[in-house]
């Protein structure tokens, strides 16, 4: 039995991201760490703490990491809106992931194995 499907509604399809894109964006260790703590996260999480999240992998002075948090606003957090996979409001100084992100999931998982970091987000429970 075949299944027709050219008339399939897919106007809840995720957004897809080019080759180049997705590797643009998991280029940058902050910016793969980031979109693997908001995978963990549900809804909206206050800027300061995804930096802390960030940063939590080193012991840092407050310098270092005001300097992390100052990087992240002006270069990766940018990059991540434009791309559609995160929503930040600056009112409230808080970032969410957007479903256009999931499709990064696999990659961020394979990261994760690959640097020796802790459980991938798709097995933790």
């Amino acid at each position: 039995m075949t299944t027709e499907t050219s008339n399939v509604d897919r106007s809840d399809r995720i957004a897809s991201l080019s080759v180049d894109t997705v590797f643009d964006l998991l280029h940058s260790r902050q910016r793969r760490d980031a979109l693997t703590y908001l995978s963990r996260h549900v809804g909206a999480v206050p800027l300061d703490e995804l930096v802390a999240g960030i940063a939590s992998r080193e012991e840092l002075t407050p310098e270092a990491l005001e300097s992390i948090a100052s990087g992240f606003h002006h270069v990766h957090l940018p990059k991540l809106i434009e791309t559609a996979v995160v929503r930040y409001e600056p009112t409230t100084r808080t970032i969410e992931r957007r479903p256009a992100a999931r499709c990064l999931d696999p990659f961020l998982d394979l990261a994760t194995l690959a640097e020796g970091d802790s459980v991938p987000r798709s097995t933790e429970t």
